[in-house]
């Protein structure tokens, strides 16, 4: 194994020790938190797994030197699946991790509009679309409880909407 090889597999290592970590922290989160929520985007869901099609490819075609990183990689993005494809909703707000790190986006800051069979949620206005968990009673609750605590009026139950 030559020095740019043992520097990939390396960086893959790292990548799955920060996937291992992300998926613990989430248990963690979800198990200390009884009002929160996962959910989860179909377009990520879908995503991650063409990534996992292209690394399990390149695995198959990779050289005996270059299978260790591919095969890290393909364990890093399986093991990451619920941390990238998902976000938990809190009665704070809405929680990501990535990195270790744990990113909550205050529900002043993050508003929703349910859209057929998706959940449409505006964190600082950018789009994100969740489709899986949406309708989970825990969920909707969550949700519902945002707007009044801050000040909102719930798109869903606004009486100008009725004129």
């Amino acid at each position: 194994m030559n020095t740019y090889e043992l520097i990939f597999t390396v960086l893959a290592a790292l990548m799955l020790a920060a996937s291992v970590i992300n998926d613990i922290l989430w248990a963690i989160f979800l198990k200390k938190n009884n009002n929160a929520s996962p959910v989860f985007s179909l377009s990520s869901l879908i995503i991650d797994l063409l990534i996992v099609g292209v690394f399990i490819f390149s695995f198959t075609r990779a050289n005996d030197t270059f299978k260790p990183f591919w095969l890290l990689m393909i364990i890093c993005m399986v093991i990451a699946l619920p941390t990238s494809t998902g976000s938990i909703i809190t009665e704070k707000g809405l929680c990501t991790f990535a990195f270790g790190f744990k990113h909550l986006i205050p529900a002043e800051f993050v508003k929703y509009q349910y859209k057929g069979k998706n959940l449409e949620l505006y964190p600082n206005n950018q789009k994100r679309t969740y489709r899986f968990n949406i309708k989970n009673i825990k969920t909707v609750k969550l949700l519902a409880d945002w707007y009044p605590k801050y000040g909102f009026t719930n798109p869903l139950t606004d009486q100008n909407d009725d004129q």
